[in-house]
């Protein structure tokens, strides 16, 4: 399961369900016992931070009253439990967002101590993002609950300090301004953001800018507490004051050693997994089970192969975000480092020795030192990850040609890859073939992104919108985008949209996420045969050949673009979700 506390009280099951925590009474009790994930709480502190001076008459029986309404909202997900002294919630390690974001502030913080400001930017940048406004909103008001989020709250400040102090660190003067004085107005005696904002605005040459920053954090100390500002802000001072060439920031060089040869750096390339993901237990579990370990060295010291996993699915399937939260998952088995790399897809598909060039300098080979040929430079990516662990994560493969480059060439590392077709020709993969998401991870994921409350409030419609989308989360994510900006938007009004005759892919836009532009790119690739084909598909709603028979050139070709599936339970192939949509619609050339 999932809990979340750093905002509105929110559950989830392990398929990504909403588990509906409706009345205040439940959320508040749930509410307090996640905050006490770490030491169960006993009955008194319990009833304490739930009704605080003034509890009721027999307080106990209330609390057993309590907990017992609350195990029938979890219903089938209960995970209450007893204890000799009270009463707690089993919350395993990473389901609770609090617990996530104290240990993430926590690692972030010691990379950034240990000079490691890109990682630390991002684990801390991670954390921040856990926070949901309102913040805390379903705690009770009572004396101890607002000494434990008091607490909270200023972790939370302390992180978004040293995410600042990181992006600074990385140059990024421009872009914290709009951070840093939104942190003092919430706050105007923290210090340390008064002086962050001093140094961003001499670094971005707003010398005279700075000086007055520092002339109202002195305003309001002195008005506040009486006092000046303190050693920090004064040593600050001093050397903008005098120029300070300490001030001046200095882009981090190259790993490289005093030869030139590139020294290693671990890396964490990986985009961030998004926040809504939703569903794919049982794939998780199986990439999980084919990633790490794999490719440890066999018996006597002999190298096995690298292992290679390649997702692949039709267009807007969501193979992206699945490989990105694999990645992340996988990361404690790749210590040496995560990269990541777009391949273009079909449409724009990369040379390899321009994406080489890229990962070279990336892994810190210097622009004069990267080789000119592509042999040349997947010889020296193969010696800079030799006999290291890492991970690498190939986006949007147009062709086994693209990737075989890439390969690491000694054992210990993986290779993760996404496409739109299925790169048969790939030497050695494994294939994961990605499917829509169920009707029930369809529903979910519209909640997460519309809010689970009103997807609750219409569950006919909301069925509805998942059942138009196919289960393809591309499309289930525009249709939750355009509720979610149209707050008096019903979802009974989409739902019926979405069934108008011809006008699916019409309803299915939002800013620049579009379905029909989505297959336009798999669309572009096929030849004259293969659209005839899959218009006849459409037209008929069959694909018309066994699975068992020898198939076609051009229903192989479809098959290999992940346009046709192979459906062995129905004895043949089906088309893949929406394309008949988008295939009837296209004119005949």
């Amino acid at each position: 399961m999932r809990f979340s506390i750093l905002g509105p009280l929110a559950a989830e099951a392990d398929d990504g369900a909403p588990v509906t925590i409706g009345r205040p009474s439940q959320r508040t009790t749930l509410a307090v016992l996640l905050m006490h994930t770490g030491q169960p709480p006993t009955k008194a502190a319990l009833i304490n931070a739930l009704w605080g001076d003034s509890p009721p008459g027999d307080a106990e029986t209330a609390l057993r009253a309590r907990i017992r309404d609350l195990r029938k909202a979890f219903g089938p997900h209960d995970r209450l439990e007893t204890t000799a002294l009270g009463y707690r919630v089993r919350v395993l390690p990473g389901e609770l967002d609090a617990e996530v974001f104290s240990s993430l502030v926590a690692h972030g913080r010691a990379v950034l101590d240990a000079g490691g400001a890109e990682d630390a930017a991002r684990l801390l940048d991670q954390a921040a993002r856990l926070w949901r406004e309102p913040s805390l909103a379903d705690l009770p008001d009572t004396p101890a609950m607002r000494t434990a989020t008091t607490a909270l709250l200023e972790h939370f400040r302390d992180a978004r300090e040293w995410l600042v102090d990181a992006r600074l660190a990385l140059g990024q003067h421009h872009e914290v301004l709009g951070d840093v004085r939104a942190a003092i107005a919430a706050d105007p005696l923290r210090e340390h953001p008064h002086v962050q904002l001093m140094l961003a605005l001499y670094r971005c040459g707003h010398k005279a800018a700075a000086l007055a920053a520092y002339g109202r954090l002195r305003d309001v100390t002195a008005r506040e507490l009486g006092q000046d500002p303190g050693p920090e802000a004064r040593e600050l001072l001093g050397l903008i004051l005098d120029d300070s060439p300490y001030l001046q920031f200095r882009p981090r060089a190259l790993a490289a050693s005093l030869d030139g040869r590139p020294v290693w750096t671990p890396l964490c390339q990986l985009p961030a997994p998004p926040a809504d993901f939703t569903g794919r237990v049982a794939v998780i579990q199986e990439l999980a089970s084919l990633m790490p370990g794999a490719g440890a060295p066999g018996p006597g010291g002999l190298a096995a192969c690298v292992p290679i996993t390649v997702l692949s699915g039709p267009p807007g399937v969501g193979k992206t975000a699945l490989a990105v939260r694999a990645a992340h998952l996988a990361k404690p088995a790749y210590p040496d480092g995560q990269l990541y790399v777009g391949l273009g897809g079909t449409g724009q598909a990369r040379e390899p020795g321009d994406v080489l060039g890229d990962m070279l300098r990336s892994l810190g080979v210097l622009p004069a030192r990267v080789p000119d040929s592509v042999a040349e430079r997947a010889a020296l990516y193969r010696s800079l990850l030799a006999g290291r662990r890492v991970l690498v994560l190939a986006d949007d493969a147009a062709s086994a040609a693209q990737v075989r480059p890439l390969l690491p060439g000694t054992a210990g590392s993986s290779m993760l890859v996404t496409s739109s077709r299925r790169l048969a020709d790939l030497e050695g993969a494994r294939h994961v073939a990605i499917a829509a998401l169920t009707r029930a991870e369809a529903i979910a994921l519209l909640g997460k992104i519309a809010g689970a409350d009103r997807v609750a409030a219409e569950p006919d419609a909301a069925a509805t919108i998942a059942d138009a989308c196919c289960g393809l989360p591309l499309a289930v994510r525009i249709a939750g985008a355009r509720l979610a900006a149209s707050p008096m938007l019903r979802l009974a009004e989409l739902a019926a949209s979405l069934r108008k005759p011809g006008c699916l892919l019409d309803e299915l836009v939002v800013g620049d996420l579009s379905v029909s532009t989505r297959l336009a790119g798999a669309w572009s690739c096929l030849d004259a045969d293969s659209r005839r084909a899959l218009r006849e598909f459409a037209s008929t709603g069959r694909c018309g050949v066994p699975a068992g028979s020898a198939m076609p050139a051009v229903l192989r070709s479809l098959a290999d673009a992940c346009l046709v599936i192979d459906d062995p339970a129905a004895g043949g192939y089906r088309l893949a979700p929406l394309v008949g949509c988008y295939a009837a619609a296209r004119p005949e050339a």
